[in-house]
């Protein structure tokens, strides 16, 4: 990071250490010095900018320092003793976000128009745009006229990238109607109930954890308990029940198929670039893909070459996952992978590492695939970047506010707009965000 750069520069020139001493108790103090008859002026934390709405929710004064300021989101100290404010707006600067806005009009065309300047402005076309993410309203994803068809006008093999989040919830509502009960009543009284205070929710946490996660609906078994409650009643008022529950779940499944199966064909052709077994995809399923996503002029005649050249890998005394890892060493500023997410991960699915084979990932292996490859493969090359660039889902657009710590109160409603972009280039920019940037 720029920040953790500019310390390494004037720790080198100016130590710290009589910075401190000099200016212990003063809030903000320049220093000159010549250096080939230029004068430079160096500065130290000021109290002020712990008042301004950009920096004020994240940033905290260093007390033994006074050339530093403590960003907590990121659990490091940021040098302002080179560029003062410019430190900090190096900070928050990153790629991973182009800009937060306030723009109070939501009418298609308006949306539009503003996305389509913010893109122009920072040197992004809308040829170069892959998936749309947004909220599934009717603004954004309406079938005659939103945000999507105008884009689509432009770029017709635009992938529409719905917000699963709302499918899900929309679903359950459309389904409720089915229901002898109103579940969704009883449902806000539970979770008012237990939401109360800390230790309730840790026992609601229990409760759930003992429910399957799988049920048979094609079997008609809903549980022990269930079936026991239901012979206990009336014949006629269980199966009354019993047909209710089916056509909530059946309903919820044909809600949800209305939003994927006109791109059913779309998801399988991309899905074939996830299989880490490369010599299994074969050039019929390539040819789909590019007929799928509609891409011009795409020669993969080097498929074979490549598929050629994971073989070989694949014999090599060192195991494949070994060779990534190391590829992926060598090229640190290209991704950053939290090893610690997964042994977590593995901890929780009661697994140690050496009883489970090293995960390899689809878009790790493809990167190194390319980097060994003796001759060059650019439209393969090309299509495999498309495929990759496209969100797995748009959560990030539902759960951008997870990333700040007023995720779960009114807050954010009340922040300004030069806060939030500040907090989430901060939790975006923040070294244990896994990335895969870079990599192609």
């Amino acid at each position: 990071m720029a920040s953790s750069m500019a310390v390494n520069i004037f720790e080198d020139d100016f130590p710290l250490s009589s910075v401190e001493n000099k200016h212990k108790k003063t809030q903000n103090v320049t220093r000159k010095r010549k250096r080939n008859g230029i004068s430079d002026t160096k500065s130290v934390f000021c109290k002020d900018w712990l008042k301004d709405p950009k920096y004020c929710d994240f940033l905290q004064e260093v007390r033994h320092d006074p050339t530093k300021a403590r960003c907590p989101s990121c659990n490091c100290d940021i040098s302002v003793y080179g560029g003062g404010k410019n430190d900090l707006d190096k900070h928050v600067d990153t790629l991973g976000l182009i800009e937060v806005i306030e723009y109070p009009g939501e009418t298609a065309n308006e949306l539009f128009r503003n996305t389509h300047e913010v893109m122009m402005s920072n040197g992004l076309t809308i040829e170069g745009l892959t998936a749309l993410g947004a909220d599934n309203t009717n603004v954004n994803f309406g079938a005659n006229h939103s945000l999507y068809t105008l884009f689509r006008d432009i770029k017709p093999n635009l992938i529409r990238g719905n917000c699963f989040s709302h499918i899900l919830n929309n679903s359950v509502k459309h389904a409720n109607s089915y229901l002898l009960l109103d579940v969704e009543c009883i449902i806000m009284k539970v979770y008012a109930y237990f939401s109360r205070s800390a230790k309730r929710t840790e026992e609601l946490k229990s409760y759930l954890s003992l429910l399957n996660s799988i049920m048979l609906l094609d079997d008609k078994y809903y549980g022990y308990l269930s079936r026991e409650k239901l012979r206990k009643m009336n014949k006629e008022d269980a199966e009354k029940l019993e047909k209710s529950f089916e056509n909530f779940i059946n309903k919820i499944i044909s809600y949800i198929h209305t939003y994927f199966d006109e791109n059913a064909n779309l998801y399988q052709s991309l899905s074939i670039w996830g299989n880490i077994s490369i010599d299994s995809i074969s050039w019929n399923d390539a040819e789909q893909c590019v007929d799928a996503i509609k891409i011009e002029n795409i020669d993969i005649d080097k498929l074979c070459e490549v598929q050629a050249t994971y073989i070989v890998l694949n014999k090599k005394g060192r195991p494949l996952h070994e060779q990534i890892q190391l590829f992926l060493r060598e090229n640190k500023q290209g991704i950053k992978h939290d090893d610690k997410e997964e042994e977590e991960k593995d901890m929780d699915d009661g697994k140690t590492k050496e009883e489970e084979p090293k995960r390899i990932y689809p878009d790790q292996l493809w990167a190194y695939l390319f980097h060994v490859h003796d001759k060059p493969a650019p439209n393969l090359k090309q299509l495999i970047s498309f495929c990759f660039s496209i969100p797995i889902s748009n959560g990030y657009c539902e759960g951008v506010f997870n990333h700040m710590k007023q995720a779960w109160t009114n807050t954010p409603n009340k922040m300004a707009p030069e806060l939030i972009s500040a907090e989430l280039k901060i939790r975006l920019n923040s070294s244990d965000i896994p990335r895969s940037t870079g990599l192609f």
